[in-house]
């Protein structure tokens, strides 16, 4: 088999078929070929006919979990994932029934086709596009529909109002820009209006309160802020911090009403107070 032929089946190693409904694996090996190896398609290029023609990209964020809530150095680190979907109309062009069949799904590595550059914009810790190259991109060749879910762990900077310990609410942003590109160019146009909590796990310290979307344009770029406000659980802290004191300080007072006819067990039960004051000053 010649050289050349093993490098396509390599690359088609790479690919997995969904719902192909009638291609069979030489309609998609041609498709493979005509579109990605050999074809005229590359992801370096603005993937519209008219390269002036903007590109609309929806996304949905959803929030699985709070990693930690840093209060002292005012960073909020999430866990999610992201659905992000746009349209390329390079990669429609390229398909023709009639010789690849009638594929309705396939997924594709990111590294061969052009993804837009959402980037988290205010992250505390690294600028960085989302996602790596081995994510796998879902895509409708017969409309050129590309649908993407890369997971993100995220740390931005939150500004910390604990006025009002131990009944606070912290309000964090989380900007998302297409990085590089201006806003007659790649844009978001977003389906939803606030974070998706669907698969969120709960915190023991914070609830989320709500989550709104805000779109604004500057310098020519576009963001897609979400403003998540975090409410502080006051029993968790009553429970484990003011009740324990509380009562700490009322087993103190005691020891002066306890008859002073056995100094030893008075002793003993001052150094038991000592010792579980201690413990709890270990945990906070």
């Amino acid at each position: 088999m010649a050289t050349g032929t093993w490098m396509l089946l390599t690359c088609v190693a790479f690919l997995v078929v969904h719902g192909t409904l009638g291609a069979n694996y030489t309609q998609l090996l041609e498709f493979y070929k005509t579109t990605i190896t050999d074809g005229a398609y590359n992801s370096k290029v603005f993937p519209r006919d008219t390269q002036t023609d903007i590109i609309d990209v929806d996304m949905v964020f959803y929030l699985s979990s709070i990693k930690e809530f840093n209060e002292v150095s005012g960073t909020l680190e999430l866990i999610g994932i992201l659905k992000i979907t746009w349209t390329d109309q390079l990669i429609g062009d390229q398909y023709a029934w009639a010789v690849h069949g009638n594929i309705s799904e396939i997924l594709i590595t990111s590294s061969n086709i052009w993804l837009p550059t959402v980037t988290i914009f205010n992250s505390v810790s690294k600028i960085k596009v989302v996602g790596d190259i081995t994510n796998k991109i879902r895509c409708n060749p017969t409309t050129g529909a590309m649908e993407w879910w890369p997971g993100i762990v995220l740390k931005t900077g939150c500004n910390v109002d604990a006025s009002n310990f131990p009944f606070d609410k912290q309000k964090c942003k989380v900007t998302f820009t297409n990085w590089g590109f201006k806003n007659t160019e790649v844009r978001f146009v977003l389906s939803s209006s606030s974070v998706n909590l669907e698969n969120y796990r709960e915190n023991e310290e914070w609830s989320i309160e709500t989550t709104i979307l805000e779109m604004e344009d500057i310098n020519n770029i576009n963001y897609a802020t979400y403003t998540v406000t975090l409410a502080r659980r006051s029993l968790f802290f009553l429970a484990n911090l003011v009740f324990p004191i509380l009562i700490l300080s009322l087993l103190n007072a005691i020891v002066f009403l306890l008859p002073t006819s056995d100094r030893g067990k008075d002793l003993v039960f001052y150094h038991g107070i000592h010792v579980v004051r201690s413990v709890l000053d270990l945990d906070l």
